[in-house]
């Protein structure tokens, strides 16, 4: 059957004309295209080649596969509808051992004539809709008359999910895989200061800032009480060197906590603080 072509087809000029690129779906990576490889192949070959008995079960297989396929790429939208879809087919074909068709939506998609309806062939994958056939409300029985077809509720599902998946790839941004270093940046994650290196900026300590911080920094309200153009030459090195002290004690409380990855390394800058 050539409509899930067609549904391709429909997605992807859908996606296009919304704004997407045909790009886009080059770089798709749906998961466990295996399944998908497998699913077709069976459907192909139970729909053109005869297989007597095992048609069914090759059928089955197929859906089955396809059905697989759906479930591994769910996050996708509009692969629910897809799943669906396989799901209605494959329930009907596993219980009636292919899939019934009405003969009364055979008429009316034009596909025969009244006279012409007990000789039709239906194919190894269908048949004549019987009395006890079970589901026949999921059978082909939705005629399609300017295409001379008959669907089921199912295979609605299935091409109306396959056009919406591809008209979301196309309109998707292709992924890109980050590098480590840059997922860092991204989450905020910064690499730790090699030890015994203190970074120069830190120690730029505004002058301006001192009097607007009461009480606070290393020399207290008694650097607070003055403007800043009265701070001696030798206030603001005793500042910088406390400010250097204070830094150089906090780097070795931190490598203290790794000593037993970087026991010497911790060892040296305490020694290059204290001595």
């Amino acid at each position: 059957m050539w409509l899930p072509l067609v549904a391709l087809v429909a997605g992807m000029v859908i996606g296009w004309a919304t704004g997407g690129r045909w790009a886009n779906l080059a770089v798709a990576r749906p998961r466990s295209v295996g399944l998908l490889v497998g699913g077709v192949a069976c459907e192909a070959a139970g729909a053109h080649w005869s297989l007597g008995g095992e048609a069914n079960a090759v059928q089955v297989a197929g859906y089955a596969l396809l059905v697989g396929f759906a479930a591994r790429n769910y996050l996708l939208v509009g692969m629910g509808l897809v799943g669906a879809g396989l799901v209605a087919n494959l329930t009907v074909i596993a219980l009636n051992g292919s899939m019934p068709v009405q003969p009364r939506a055979v008429l009316d998609a034009g596909i025969t004539t009244p006279a012409g309806l007990a000789t039709l062939s239906y194919g190894p994958r269908h048949h004549a809709a019987r009395a006890g056939d079970r589901l026949q409300v999921l059978a082909d029985a939705i005629p399609l008359r300017p295409l001379r077809l008959v669907v089921s509720v199912g295979d609605v599902l299935l091409f109306v999910g396959m056009a919406d998946v591809t008209a979301r790839l196309a309109r998707s941004a292709p992924q890109h895989r980050a590098r480590p270093g840059a997922r860092r940046r991204a989450h905020g994650a910064r690499p730790s200061a090699p030890v015994g290196r203190t970074d120069e900026r830190c120690l730029e300590i505004p002058v301006e800032a001192v009097e607007h911080r009461p009480g606070g920094g290393l020399l207290g309200d008694a650097a607070t009480r003055q403007a800043p153009t009265d701070l001696t030459a030798q206030r603001i090195a005793q500042h910088y060197e406390g400010a250097v002290a204070e830094l150089g004690a906090q780097g070795v409380h931190r490598h203290r906590l790794e000593r037993y990855r970087q026991p010497e390394l911790a060892e040296r800058a305490e020694h290059s603080v204290y001595h």
